[in-house]
């Protein structure tokens, strides 16, 4: 190969490498941007979900003097919102909720029980099955795991750091 291939054969190498390091840069500042959009989204579904609450249970407390005396809506992403949304006007029902925690933090079916709905609270770790007979006196709760029919053996769960564990 002549040196005049060769150098442009340089050139041509050089100038893809400064092509790749300015995508690479500009890869990352687009992924950054994302991410920190993605955080804002975030923050305000958060915003969000917490108005449409607060809206929400002034529309039971003006709709429901009695059992309701102060709604709380507790599911961890607004699942109790689109319960009520779901079952507006009708009469109380059957609940089943699997992971019940401890009956009353990041339910679904709290609310519903406020309403005079009742049903079956299913919780694997005994604790938080012990919390949740305590706090949801009209619900059945049992102290289980969910799994598919014919499915044997054990699970292991574990209890996230800072996680309250009794008390209310």
């Amino acid at each position: 190969m002549s040196s005049v291939a060769e150098a442009l054969l340089f050139v041509a190498v050089i100038s893809v490498g400064v092509v790749a390091i300015r995508n690479s840069r500009r890869t990352a500042t687009l992924k950054r941007r994302v991410r920190d959009h993605a955080y804002e989204i975030e923050r305000l579904e958060g915003t969000l979900l917490a108005f449409q609450r607060a809206n929400r249970a002034r529309e039971l407390r003006a709709r429901h003097t009695s059992p309701v005396l102060e709604p709380k809506l507790l599911a961890g992403r607004g699942e109790d919102l689109l319960l009520l949304d779901l079952f507006e006007g009708e009469s109380p029902g059957t609940f089943l909720e699997c992971g019940a925690y401890d009956g009353v933090r990041h339910s679904c079916t709290y609310t519903l029980a406020q309403l005079g709905w009742t049903g079956v609270l299913i919780e694997a770790i005994p604790e938080f099955a012990d919390n949740a007979r305590r706090h949801r006196k009209e619900s059945v709760v049992i102290e289980s795991a969910v799994s598919r029919r014919g499915s044997t053996g054990t699970a292991d769960f574990t209890i996230l750091p800072n996680t309250r564990i009794g008390g209310d």
